[in-house]
């Protein structure tokens, strides 16, 4: 306040509760910090016990290797006369096509032996896939993509969490996408 322009009472009270809420305010932005940090702490201790079982999640990511072929799958949300999978290399180029038929709603495992369309085996790596899906009237149906795999450990990526499936190179896949775990000994 300027000791040669006084302010009156009233405006002298509105800037003081002006301070206070801004002091308030700070206060809040603080605590919600702390829940956010709590928060992710718990949600990733929690994903801790997803080490060793088998995950499933919405992704799109295959890998290759001397050991297998990623399990990847679909939901479709209702019927289809037509499902095509299209596997994709890791430059974007078609590897595989899969048309498959009439297709019931639910979850559908892709079965992809690692071969192209040739019949070729396909190098070891990494490949994504789509499913596009279509009804009797030639309408799109809402399609889910998901790869499944065993949680080998829990790994952050800029302050982002991921269970790692397979092995230490294997697919990192987001913990908010995870959408059943399974005990793999089961």
């Amino acid at each position: 306040q300027d000791p040669t322009n006084p302010l009156e009472s009233h405006e002298l009270a509105a800037q003081l509760a002006q301070f206070s809420t801004v002091e308030k305010l700070t206060s809040v932005e603080t605590k919600l910090t702390e829940l956010q940090l709590f928060m992710a702490a718990l949600n990733n201790a929690q994903m801790m016990s997803a080490i060793g079982k088998e995950v499933t999640g919405a992704g799109n990511e295959i890998q290759v290797t001397d050991d297998g072929i990623t399990k990847a799958g679909f939901q479709l949300n209702e019927d289809a006369t037509k499902v095509t999978v299209k596997v994709l290399s890791e430059s974007g180029e078609t590897v595989r096509t899969l048309t498959l038929d009439a297709t019931a709603a639910g979850q559908h495992a892709i079965e992809w032996d690692g071969k192209n369309d040739a019949g070729e085996k396909v190098p070891e790596g990494s490949y994504s896939f789509q499913v596009d899906a279509v009804d009797s009237e030639g309408e799109a149906v809402d399609v889910t993509t998901t790869i499944t795999g065993t949680a080998y450990s829990l790994r952050m990526v800029e302050g982002i969490a991921y269970l790692v499936l397979g092995d230490a190179n294997g697919i990192l896949l987001p913990t908010g996408s995870v959408i059943e775990v399974q005990d793999s000994t089961a």
